[in-house]
């Protein structure tokens, strides 16, 4: 039995085992969310325990989700479970009024770790499903609002169905309405009405079940980076070639897969300036990035595709690097590595320089593995 099947016994039939639920899978945030309180009007239910049962419950009551298969059963089930248990991070009282800004971004990357090394849900068999879920509970609050810019918006969630097919609009429209009827507040059928327009206009892109299909990799790009644009268009694409941005933990095998698949493409390893400076990866990183930088760039003026490789786990420091890249009118290729966290232990144990495996703990704990979205190329690859 892999790790996904052992999830299997949690879902429903006609009722809901909270207390296996609740000794089990979800035993790590029981108390915390019993403990975090929401702003009454929007949720009368009281904390975000009550919210999340009232979910869970509602959402096992739908007829889209019993039209479901058993495995998208369970990633949407999932989804629902952890959904808001970034607001026991987030949760602050701000002006009289309780908040919990951003709770679905940090809830995201809590339930990843919690999946990658609590649920050992990581690597090739389980990359998907693991993502999948992460990404339900990191946009699980999108369709309830409504956009003026809906129709790009829709169409860029999409996208990352075409990294895994596990994630669906369909799925997160199901978890949004279950999240606006297990609540008791005075906007629910606001809420409903809004993920109506969010399904009609997935239907219109036809993207419900399936990634907007661009013209192209450029094409897409510049839709997603330009207002009043029709996604459509079939843009020509003028960069001047492809850098690519690769990203993984320490012992993911980012070397070995530079050797086995661009062997005669120069890299900019950051791990390379650090032995060839003696600088440690526990020291400031200041003159190691500015090194990688100049090399970029005389890389960038003469017209040489390269390798920028580093671990780059977050959006914000790959943002950087696009920005330069795109400022030379190059297009980006991201490259996610993945592998099994034993197998990551492993190579890291067999490496130059072993990095201490509380730091790759503390990586996986803020770790945003990137989207569809972040550039003219992504995907992911497990090795």
């Amino acid at each position: 039995m892999n790790n996904i099947e052992k999830l299997y016994k949690y879902i429903p039939n006609d009722k809901v085992d909270w207390e296996l639920i609740n000794n089990e899978i979800f035993s790590p945030y029981v108390d915390r969310l019993k403990n975090t309180m929401q702003e009454v009007k929007w949720h009368g239910e009281g904390n975000v325990y009550n919210h999340t049962v009232m979910v869970v419950e509602k959402l096992i009551t739908l007829d889209e989700y019993k039209e479901l298969t058993k495995y998208e059963k369970l990633i949407v089930f999932l989804s629902a479970l952890f959904h808001d248990i970034g607001k026991a991070v987030c949760t602050r009282i701000t002006n009289d009024e309780i908040t919990s800004y951003n709770h679905a971004i940090v809830g995201s990357v809590m339930l990843r770790e919690y999946m990658w090394v609590s649920l050992g849900l990581s690597g090739e068999k389980y990359q998907s499903f693991r993502e999948a879920v992460c990404m339900l509970v990191r946009y699980h609050s999108t369709p309830i609002h409504n956009y003026n810019d809906l129709e790009k918006r829709v169409i860029k969630l999409s996208l990352n169905t075409s990294l895994t097919n596990d994630f669906t609009l369909k799925l997160l429209i199901i978890l949004a309405k279950a999240d606006a009827l297990g609540r008791i507040g005075s906007e629910y059928e606001e809420h409903l009405l809004n993920i109506e327009v969010f399904y009609e206009q997935a239907k219109r892109s036809e993207c419900l079940t399936e990634a907007f299909i661009f013209s192209n990799p450029f094409t897409k790009y510049q839709y997603l980076k330009t207002d009043n644009m029709w996604p459509y268009h079939d843009f020509y694409d003028n960069t001047k070639g492809t850098i690519i941005l690769l990203c993984g933990l320490p012992g993911t095998g980012k070397d070995t897969f530079i050797k086995n698949n661009y062997p005669n493409m120069p890299v900019i390893s950051l791990d390379d300036i650090r032995k060839e400076f003696n600088i440690l990866p526990t020291e400031n990183q200041t003159k190691v990035y500015e090194i990688a930088k100049e090399r970029a760039k005389v890389y960038l003026r003469n017209k040489q595709e390269f390798i920028w490789n580093a671990t780059n786990l977050t959006n914000l420091i790959r943002n950087k690097q696009l920005s330069l890249f795109h400022g030379y009118n190059y297009s980006v290729k991201i490259i996610f590595l993945e592998t099994d966290l034993e197998t990551n232990l492993l190579r890291n144990k067999d490496r130059e320089k072993v990095v201490d495996e509380k730091v790759i703990y503390k990586m996986l704990s803020n770790i945003n593995i990137p989207e569809a979205f972040e550039a003219e190329e992504v995907e992911w690859i497990c090795v």
